[in-house]
């Protein structure tokens, strides 16, 4: 018997007959979408001639049994063809992946060369493959943006999203529309106060956007890439432009200054009440000025708001100052600083005095100065002055009840009155519990008003036998001041044969040739010593004449010589 099939002449053999069957129950295969058409009964190109996949089906019995393979129904477009005798798919239209199907799913039977002739079937599942065809493109190709240094923080500059309230927004696509088409994003920037979003290309602001310094960065320029997983598109640049704002107050390094001087305090102390405004160019520092103050007695920096003292301070004129100064910038933002300035009475003595030393020779007519007592700004008196030596002395000095200067009102005498003692009381009438005093000592110097005075000296003769050392003359001296004892006693003589006591004015012999002269002549100097209080330096001299009486024992003819009275007046 024959049977017809597919133009096939099958002829059944055998009455035991077993239906083919496939090396698999199902074949699964990937084609990617750029798989070359197969024109028919032309061999494939670049594919081998088996196609993309092929079935093979086998008889258990007798392999050799040939076999025909056919596609069983489907619907729609199919764009693949099976060879009945290999088994073998090939491509017979374009495979496009945006606009065709991803997946064909279908059975395929063969049937073997017998007769009756035993069929099987499979099932057969075909994936096309999306192959990235395409680069991605993001338009526009750049973007400029300008800025306020102000931007809060978490503003979204650019972005693909449209519902993030981006101020610009950007478009990347892909015609790849499959996995191939799938878009991340790179941002590259050097700028940490920027960051980026992978998912969305989206820019935002992260951190302040202050450019208030100097070299501080106003334009930025950042890159974004749109990628699919094998390609990214061209360089996307964001240009920023940040632009300075008057977004700081000037400020002083202190709301509130407060400084305090003493009374006669010197002009030219500097008060730092320094302003300052952190913006550069738009709202910067535009200057300092009186918003109100007392004429004159400051001067003012308008750059910095340093303030300067013009005058001495007076407690007399004021008891202090406020000044208030208005600090501006070029945007015409203010602020204001308060000055207060507190001036105290200088009515505080130091605890002691230094003690001035005024020379003996001052007199009532020559009013000389001597110390000047500082501060003094309401009345000064002398109270209660002593005297040590002499206290019937009155009105020996005068203050003057307004400066304190004290002078001298009287004639001074070192040897009546070497030192005075006396208190100076500074009285403040607004309040008396802040008088204050203080004990001033004058030392009076002695000054060499008087020579001094030697006694009358009778019989100076002395024997030619007085041995060598021998005091031959005893001088003594004083002066009107009675100070006998600080004399200094020196002489100046023929050869050195007389010699003198510096200290006792004791004259002896030196040499055994001093009485081979008649007469023996010097000269003899009487001064005050040099004392550290008294610093006197007084002297006198005179010339002296001794006479020898030769006695009968030596060789040399004796000389008769009469007492002769000699009366050393220095």
């Amino acid at each position: 018997m024959y049977y017809f099939y597919d133009n096939h002449s099958l002829t059944y053999t055998g009455s035991q007959a077993q239906p083919p069957t496939f090396t698999s129950p199902s074949y699964s295969v990937q084609v990617p979408e750029t798989t070359a058409i197969t024109v028919v009964g032309v061999a494939p190109s670049p594919r081998p001639p088996d196609g993309f996949l092929t079935v093979r089906c086998i008889n258990r019995f007798n392999s050799s049994v040939g076999m025909t393979y056919a596609i069983g129904q489907v619907n729609g477009y199919f764009p693949f063809v099976l060879n009945s005798t290999t088994g073998s798919f090939s491509v017979t239209q374009d495979l496009v992946y945006a606009t065709q199907p991803h997946s064909y799913n279908f059975s395929v039977w063969c049937y073997d060369n017998l007769s009756p002739n035993l069929s099987s079937n499979a099932s057969v599942t075909i994936s096309v493959m999306e192959v990235d065809k395409y680069k991605p493109v993001i338009t526009p190709s750049y973007l400029f943006l300008t800025l306020n240094e102000t931007t809060p923080l978490g503003t979204v500059l650019a972005s693909t999203r449209r519902d993030v309230g981006a101020l610009s927004v950007y478009n990347a696509t892909d015609m790849d529309v499959g996995p191939q088409g799938a878009l991340h994003y790179n941002l590259y920037y050097s700028d940490p106060r920027f960051s980026g979003d992978g998912t969305f290309g989206t820019l935002t602001v992260q951190q302040p956007l202050n450019v208030d310094y100097i070299g501080a960065t106003t334009f930025v320029n950042t890159i974004i890439t749109a990628c699919d997983p094998h390609v990214c598109s061209s360089d996307f640049n964001i240009y920023l432009t940040i632009l300075r704002q008057n977004d700081h107050y000037p400020m002083f390094s202190q709301k509130v200054y407060s400084v305090t001087y003493n009374d006669s305090t010197p002009p030219g102390q500097v008060i730092p009440s320094i302003c300052t405004d952190q913006d550069i160019g738009v709202g910067a520092l535009q200057g300092v000025v009186f918003l109100n103050t007392t004429p004159g007695v400051f001067s003012l920096n308008p750059s910095t708001g340093v303030l300067t003292t013009n005058i001495s301070m007076d407690y007399r004129r004021a008891r202090g100052y406020t000044v208030v100064l208005l600090c501006n910038d070029t945007g015409g933002l203010t602020n204001t600083s308060t000055v207060y300035v507190t001036i105290t009475p200088p009515l505080i003595f130091s605890n002691a005095i230094p003690s001035p030393l005024l020379p003996t020779s001052t007199t009532q007519a020559q009013q000389t100065m001597i110390y000047i007592v500082a501060g003094i700004i309401a009345v000064a008196v002398l109270v209660n002055t002593e005297f040590k030596q002499n206290e019937s002395v009155p009105n020996v000095f005068t203050i003057d009840a307004n400066t304190g200067v004290v002078r001298v009102a009287a004639h001074l005498d070192h040897d009546t009155v070497p030192v005075y003692t006396m208190t100076i009381v500074a009285i403040w009438s607004v309040d008396p519990a802040r008088n204050s005093s203080a004990l001033l000592t004058i030392y009076v110097r002695a000054v060499n008003k008087y020579r001094p005075q030697c006694m009358s000296i009778f019989n100076p003769t002395i024997l030619d036998t007085t041995a060598v050392g021998s005091t031959v003359l005893q001088l003594s001296c004083s002066d009107a001041s009675g100070l006998s004892g600080v004399m200094l006693y020196s002489h100046s003589t023929n050869y050195g044969m007389l010699g003198i006591n510096n200290d006792t004015g004791a004259i002896d012999l030196s040499s055994p040739d001093s009485i081979s002269y008649s007469v023996l002549n010097f000269t003899m100097h009487i001064s005050y010593r040099g004392s550290p209080t008294l610093n006197i330096l007084s002297s006198s001299s005179s010339s002296l004449s001794l006479f020898t009486n030769h006695q009968c024992s030596y060789t040399y003819k004796p000389l008769s010589i009469s007492a002769i009275a000699y009366n050393l007046a220095l």
